[in-house]
């Protein structure tokens, strides 16, 4: 893609991250830098009023995940603006879709037949990061699921990153924010999970790349 972007983000990519049928891609590598907006290829994106003095990090990552999920629904058909309730995006009728981001990269997915997407894209854990908090992420009977080859620290990426991706799914039904261990891994194969949270049973798909664990969570 050309054009005239901020020297802070680079190229937005269109690659398939995850390859099921209905979905539009986008995602974008970037360097947070003191952005107030974003120029790219003609379109402006303006930061809300609540960002506006927020630090350089969470300012370039809103601005780089809006920038994707636009230009995805741009391929599918779909304009108009995203809204936001809190912090998370209300999608243009005819359309749902899902960001997600961390310090260098934004994701985003939007489809019209699915009825509703959960994204979200991490980092690798450190082995540091997975002592202090492995057991917030998961019980002992999650940890049995662990499939043969799979080390520690990329077993305790993915269920994270999938119970991040399920709640994310559902969320617009719920009325409040739930406890992280309300979600639970049913069984894992290959690529694909099964999560319970609440009262559904949510179907999550993941990949290694770049680094990064990217999940794809779709509720029953």
């Amino acid at each position: 893609m050309t054009g005239d972007a901020a020297s802070w983000i680079g190229p937005v990519e269109d690659r398939r991250l995850i390859d099921l049928p209905g979905l539009v891609w986008r995602s974008v590598a970037f360097q947070p830098g003191d952005a107030q907006m974003l120029d790219y290829c003609g379109g402006r994106i303006d930061l809300p009023e609540d960002l506006r003095g927020a630090v350089p990090k969470r300012r370039s990552e809103f601005l780089a995940g809006r920038l994707c999920a636009l230009l995805a629904l741009q391929e599918l058909g779909v304009h108009g603006p995203i809204e936001r309730t809190g912090r998370a995006p209300v999608w243009p009728s005819g359309a749902v879709g899902s960001i997600s981001h961390h310090a260098g990269r934004a994701v985003a997915v939007v489809s019209r037949q699915m009825p509703a997407l959960g994204l979200d894209c991490e980092p690798l854990m450190s082995a540091e990061t997975l002592a202090e908090i492995g057991h917030l992420v998961m019980d002992d009977a999650e940890r049995a699921l662990r499939p043969e080859g799979w080390d520690a620290q990329r077993f305790g990426t993915v269920v994270f990153s999938a119970k991040e991706a399920a709640y994310k799914a559902i969320s617009a039904r719920l009325a409040d924010i739930p406890d992280f261990r309300e979600a639970h891994v049913l069984d894992i194969t290959g690529t694909d999970l099964r999560i319970t949270l609440r009262d559904s049973e949510i179907y999550v798909r993941h990949i290694l790349d770049a680094g990064d664990c990217i999940t794809l969570a779709i509720p029953d």
